[in-house]
């Protein structure tokens, strides 16, 4: 495909079935000269097709899908829908032949069709979406220009030689800041390429401000032009003052886009205290032309971005050697680093507390299972362990001399096994490995390896010893020597290894880029792709659903048990050597260039991004007791998830697979049964499933049973409060009413029925004369499970008791509803709607009050997808297709006001599907033994679920002695800081930020404390 300037190129998706169509569509766009890959042209006979595929959507401007019901239930067509998402390419969606809405993949659905089913209007809609595949269409070809640079300069391992520069490096910059406020986005790739080439720059300093926060060169030329004239005139001055804050505004946000966290909240706090001396008028002015809201809001906003998603909690600073090695002690009270330096250097107490020394350099460290021992590996042919003494000091215990250097070290036992016998393995240049005792007597010595042996770990039973090296091979042993395993496949050397903590999973990681997954036996499950360059370190989360791993291009990459990557970070302090996790799961910490060391708690201060979904979220639900929450995606898995009341986060404990690799698989909605027994699921395979919760917390591979069978798409289901009945909302428009535990048929309510009671003409509902019928969208049963609710894609409402008799209908909105959900006593029932507002109807003895709704919420800029209510009824929350959720207050007596708003918190990036609170709260008083707050879960089409720790965004939200919400955050910012100031307090910034903040210190509970505090 070549590349036309004059028109925007074209990728075409279809199904075979739609071959005839899509041959018609071809030629007429080609007639307009137009640049279109498909694959009957497109690929050579010796091409990998699959290769050729994925390069021809990356090469494409626009990726145009022919929707059928052939096509929308094709693999092949989903995959190729899936890398375009990934590539973030500009999705088009052409109805060729009629399917059911809830068939179609979200991330096409919420486009705006062009309908090609009329051959009659073929050319008239041809012109649509001509005109559709040429909007904005500098940007799109600059998207689709960049992004091939970008994945070049990923293949050749991002070698500095392939990063923009001159005119090209200042027109990705403008592109950059424009994408601000177009579609597609730029990919995590596009950003990575572009900021780097920024960084490479000569002008880094002054071009990176231009990169987000939409300010440009012009916003910072502009604060030093007013700067030298803020003498001349008040004017000059106050604009200075403005152009400051601007600045350090978007410095804030580039800092926050390259995931450098702590640098972030330096700026922004910066400018807010700077903000502080800027009249009313000057804060009030516009923020740029890119961001149309004034100074003092945009501020305010990047504010609680940086504040919510706090993870960064310091930066240790080593000397300026490479660091290879990196450990917290078990206890979590000690943070050891091998270097280059030829020290050994241990953190407590947030400083530097001592440095232990080798005579080479330091390859290798290891700690205890009771943090009371250490073991180091150097270069000058020795290990040493050190003994923690009852003054808190590290004194040598033993040297265990080599006749080579050392490379590698590990105790032999864990906290799992006996520590009777215990044990030191060390290996080094010549392959073998030593086993010795703690009183440094070598006991056995064997052969390993044909080459340097570069790492040694224990599995968690202590049964056997995993050696990594540079002979491309890992083998796993016996302690005393017998090889039970060879683990082949890479091709150079294996520079790290490590056990699931659970002992059922391997990983390895090589110089050749990529990482292995091999069960316990050795048996290889699955090669993991994704680094650009030398895989460093790979380790296992202490709960063994998640593998996080780093290397020479600076990637931090998080991926699920299965091996399927869902995150990628760039390092704020460049290529990574070591990686390691706590104890307690909570905290991360990584090393960076010379020297450097990043500490992140594993969840942020407000917020917990929850990521393992490698597609949309369409559901999330807690459990009746708030334990445990489930969340199902489009990528047919169900993930449950705990609360660790120690690490107060969510940690993964299992993943669920259903129908894995087929096209209708994909999970729509999920809720456990009143007794928390059973997880009820559903799928766009029209039917539901049931999964023993026991069981599934213990065996992965457990599969769903098949409880119902539809004829169509369940749109939601509903279970009543004592578990004995199921409703289905279909899209045919009937509702179903099952016996769950019998999982028989009882009733089917059609919307063709009349009903018994008048509504005396008001909002009443028309029969349907022609055509289909609307579908049932949501349905809920009444507090005493005597009724059920039922709504409409037409906007109307239903009310039926059990026996199928329609008692009550009426229209609620305008247009289609989206959910609905009953008040935990039952008296209100909160509606959601196409029309952006939500609804609340007053519930009376036996139906609504349908006069006038109690309350309107308006507030949402698109559709409302979700809503759910506190367990005490008196708040609400809402999750629309604006990426928002709000958090209402709905205990006003106004039946519309804005003053019901308690705050809107934007931190996913797509659709909010689904939101739910847990039940179970410290201030419930029917879960007196809870663990935890009020907690909000809310899933997104952007992969990932946000649990909100609802104490700290109302505690920042909520005005309370006259604070505001940009004081609140403004008050948790310099707390955040005040650890890391006392680590570094000679950085540059640190002055200014104690002369902003004052004297502040963190709250005891602020994270971190645990790792880097005094004993207690």
């Amino acid at each position: 495909m070549t590349n036309n300037s004059s028109k925007s190129s074209v990728f075409i998706s279809y199904s075979r079935r739609d071959k005839t169509f899509v041959q018609k569509l071809h030629h007429a766009l080609n007639e307009g000269k137009r640049d279109i890959w498909v694959d009957w042209e497109d690929i050579a006979p010796t091409e990998d097709w699959r290769e050729a595929i994925a390069q021809g959507i990356q090469s494409a401007d626009n990726f145009l899908f022919i929707i059928s019901p052939d096509s929308v239930k094709s693999i092949e067509c989903n995959k190729e829908i899936d890398h375009a998402i990934k590539c973030n390419k500009r999705l088009v969606p052409i109805l060729y032949r009629e399917v059911e809405d809830n068939s179609v993949r979200p991330e096409l659905a919420k486009h705006n069709y062009i309908f090609f089913q009329n051959e009659e209007s073929f050319f008239e809609n041809l012109e649509k979406l001509e005109q559709a595949l040429d909007t904005d269409l500098a940007y799109i070809k600059e998207h689709t220009y960049l992004l091939s640079r970008a994945i070049l300069w990923q293949q050749k391992q991002r070698d500095p030689s392939y990063l923009l520069q001159g005119t090209a490096l200042k027109e990705a910059q403008e592109w950059i800041t424009h994408s601000l406020n177009q579609t597609p986005r730029p990919t995590q790739l596009h950003n990575d390429y572009i900021i780097t080439s920024i960084q490479k720059s000569k002008q880094f300093l002054r071009r990176i401000a231009i990169v987000v926060g939409a300010l440009g060169l012009i916003a910072f030329a502009s604060f030093l032009v007013a700067l030298s004239e803020r003498n001349q005139a008040k004017e000059a001055e106050l604009k200075a003052k403005s152009e400051e804050v601007k600045a350090l505004t978007g410095w804030a946000q580039a800092r926050l886009l390259r995931h450098e966290q702590l640098d972030a909240l330096i700026n922004i706090i910066r400018a807010v205290d700077k903000l502080k001396d800027l009249p009313q008028s000057s804060s009030e002015e516009t923020f740029s032309d890119f961001a149309q809201i004034p100074i003092h809001d945009q501020v305010e906003q990047t504010l609680r971005q940086v504040v919510y998603t706090l993870q960064e909690l310091n930066h240790l600073q080593a000397d300026q050697k490479t660091i290879y090695d990196v450990q917290f002690s078990p206890d979590h009270r000690w943070i050891a680093s091998a270097s280059a330096d030829t020290k050994v250097n241990l953190w407590k107490n947030n400083q530097r507390q001592t440095s232990l020394l080798h005579q080479g350099v330091v390859w290798r460290i290891g700690f205890s299972p009771d943090s009371q021992m250490m073991v180091s590996a150097s270069e000058d042919k020795t290990v040493k362990l050190w003994q923690l003494n009852p003054q808190g000091n590290w004194t040598l215990k033993q040297t265990l001399i080599h006749p080579v250097p050392v490379r590698s070290v590990t105790f032999t036992f864990t906290d799992q096994c006996s520590q009777t016998g215990q044990k030191i393995a060390s290996a080094g240049t010549d392959g073998l490995i030593r086993i010795w005792n703690l009183e440094g007597k070598l006991q056995r010595t064997f052969q390993a390896h044909t080459g340097t042996i570069n790492d040694l770990k224990i599995s968690p039973n202590c049964q056997t010893l995993a050696s990594a090296s540079e002979d491309r091979t890992a083998k796993l042993w016996t302690l005393d020597g017998q090889k039970k395993a060879t683990l082949l496949g890479h091709e150079n050397q294996v520079w790290t290894i490590n056990f699931s903590p659970d002992g059922q999973r391997i990983v390895t990681g090589s110089f050749d880029t990529t990482i292995k997954l091999w069960d316990q036996t050795g048996q290889l499950l699955k090669t993991l792709e994704g680094h650009a360059n030398w895989v460093m370190s790979v380790i296992f989360s202490r709960n063994s659903q998640e593998i996080v791993s780093g290397g020479e291009d600076a990637m931090l990459k998080f991926w699920s048990r299965e091996g399927d990557l869902f995150a990628s970070l760039l390092s704020p302090h460049g290529d990574i050597g070591s990686i390691n996790i706590s104890a307690d799961n909570q905290y991360l910490v990584f090393t960076g260039d010379s020297g450097k060391m990043s500490l992140w708690q594993q969840g942020g201060s407000v917020i917990e991004i929850l990521r393992g979904h490698t597609s949309g979220v369409t559901g999330v639900h807690f459990s009746p007791d708030g334990q445990l929450m489930a969340s199902v995606s489009n990528d047919q898995t169900v993930k449950l998830w705990q609360f660790d009341p120690q690490a107060k986060r969510m940690e993964l404990q299992q993943t669920l697979e259903y129908r894995k690799g087929e096209p209708e698989g994909g999970l729509k909605n999920v809720n456990f049964t009143p007794d928390g027994q059973y997880l009820i699921t559903t799928s766009y395979d029209n039917t539901l499933q049931s999964w023993n919760v026991k069981k599934a917390l213990t065996h992965s591979s457990i599969q769903g049973e098949i409880i119902a069978k539809n004829n169509t798409v369940v749109n939601r289901f509903r279970i009543s409060s004592d578990g004995k009945r199921l409703a289905l909302a279909s899209a045919d428009g009937t509702i179903k009413l099952w016996d769950l535990k019998s999982q028989k048929l009882l009733k089917i309510l059609t919307t063709n029925q009349s009903p018994s009671l008048t509504n005396n003409g008001i909002n009443q509902c028309q029969k349907i004369q022609q055509g289909y019928p609307p579908q049932s969208t949501d349905v809920a049963f009444s507090k005493n499970n005597q009724y059920l609710v039922a709504s409409y894609s037409d906007g109307c409402l239903k009310l039926w008791n059990l026996e199928g008799q329609l008692i009550q209908e009426f229209r609620g909105h305008p247009q289609w509803i989206n959910a609905l959900r009953f008040s935990p006593d039952g008296q209100l029932l909160a509606t959601t709607s196409r029309d952006n507002t939500i609804k609340l109807w007053q519930w009376e003895k036996t139906q609504f009050k349908i006069d006038q709704p109690t309350k309107i919420l308006k507030g949402h800029q698109d559709w409302v997808w979700n809503v759910a209510f506190t367990s005490d009824g008196k708040k609400l929350a809402s999750g629309g297709k604006d990426n928002t959720v709000k958090l209402w207050n709905i205990t006003t007596q106004s039946p519309s006001d804005q003053s019901d708003l308690i705050v809107t918190l934007q931190s996913h990036i797509d659709w909010v599907t689904s939101v739910d609170f847990s039940p179970c709260n410290q201030d419930n008083k029917d879960y007196p033994n809870c663990h935890q707050r009020l907690q909000l879960a809310s899933a997104s089409a952007d992969q990932t679920i946000i649990f909100w720790k609802m104490e700290e965004v109302l505690r920042i939200e909520t005005k309370d002695n006259h604070e505001t919400a940009l004081q609140s955050l403004f008050k948790k910012g310099c707390q955040w800081l005040s650890v890391y100031l006392e680590t570094n307090p000679d950085t540059p910034e640190a002055s200014d930020i104690r002369s902003a903040c004052g004297e502040t210190k963190p709250p005891s509970d602020q994270p971190g404390n645990k790792i880097l505090s005094p004993d207690q």
